[in-house]
């Protein structure tokens, strides 16, 4: 993906733990999909997400709220 956006800079954090010096406050957008749940501490994490974000920054969480009917069929197989 970084040769099509090379403006675009990419990285993994782990958010159980405090971000980077580097990353401190200088995130624009934080996506996590079905990952803040699954945390030793959900408030330490968000801590730590807000953390990593610019004071304008956003927060893209999805989080499921209902199982789907087809999450058995999947993960059962």
């Amino acid at each position: 993906m970084g040769k099509q956006y090379p403006w675009m800079k990419l990285r993994v954090h782990d958010i159980e733990k405090a971000p980077e010096p580097d990353l401190m406050g200088t995130q624009h957008l934080i996506i996590a999909s079905n990952a803040i749940h699954a945390t030793k501490s959900l408030t330490e994490s968000v801590k730590n997400v807000r953390r990593a974000l610019r004071p304008d920054g956003y927060l893209l969480m999805m989080e499921m709220t209902r199982t789907p009917y087809w999450v058995d069929l999947i993960f059962g197989l």
